[in-house]
């Protein structure tokens, strides 16, 4: 007859099945662990691309403003009014219906001003406070 431990064979088959399921626990460990981080990166990774789109949304919001205030002033450059204004602000040029004044030369302008006449008498209420109320 065959001679066999029957207990010794079970033993060996239970720490097979303890090895066994550990090693499925500590793959399911990794799994979950990994699968989370994953989860949270992607979450942070989101919610940056939000702040950036929000933030290129603002910064587009301003550029198509400006953008229009600058079509609106190149409609303006181009009206003949406001060529004609920078014109008259930049060389001095005029329209036939405008009037030029030649003035003389700085010299001879002394002539021209006027006498200045200070009046150094005292006001008739000043006068009048003064007789009643001297000061002494």
């Amino acid at each position: 007859m065959a001679y066999s431990n029957i207990n010794r064979d079970k033993k060996q088959t239970g720490r097979a099945e303890k090895v066994k399921n550990l090693v499925f626990v500590v793959f399911l460990l990794v799994i979950t662990t990994t699968s989370l981080l994953n989860i949270y990166r992607q979450w942070s990774t989101l919610n940056r691309a939000e702040a950036r789109n929000h933030k290129l949304e603002t910064e587009i919001a301003s550029i198509e403003a400006e953008n229009q205030l600058l079509r609106l002033k190149s409609a303006e450059a181009t009206k003949s009014a406001y060529i004609d204004r920078k014109l008259r602000e930049y060389f001095g040029l005029g329209t036939a219906n405008d009037y030029w004044l030649i003035l003389p030369p700085e010299d001879k302008n002394l002539e021209l001003n006027q006498e200045v006449n200070v009046d150094n008498s005292k006001p008739l209420v000043l006068e009048w406070w003064e007789l009643f109320f001297p000061l002494r």
